[in-house]
């Protein structure tokens, strides 16, 4: 599902601050600063967003985050990058924006 995030916050569904805050989240998993998220820095993440959507014993293998990590990585070439990351994270406002408006 492609993701326009400029109409999500044209419609109040992301906070008009959205690019800052996933730029801002980014840079604090990038461990190493290359502009890309690693599979190790990335379980870092997995872990933080399971607990946030109640998940938490969902992600306790390697596994289970790889499998995650690969659903990330839109384009395959086993980066998480910037564009990758701000999507997914849309995807999790959004799915909260739903479950808020039911």
């Amino acid at each position: 599902m492609e993701v326009n995030i400029n109409q999500l916050i044209q419609y109040d569904i992301l906070p008009k601050n959205f690019e800052e805050i996933a730029k801002q989240k980014f840079e604090e998993f990038d461990k190493n600063k290359n502009g890309y998220l690693e599979f190790e820095e990335c379980a870092e993440l997995i872990i933080e967003v399971a607990k946030f959507m109640k998940y938490e014993n969902f992600f306790q293998t390697d596994e289970a985050k790889k499998r995650l990590y690969e659903n990330f990585d839109k384009n395959g070439d086993r980066k998480f990058d910037f564009n990758e990351f701000k999507e997914k994270l849309a995807m999790q406002f959004i799915n909260l924006y739903e479950e808020k408006m039911k």
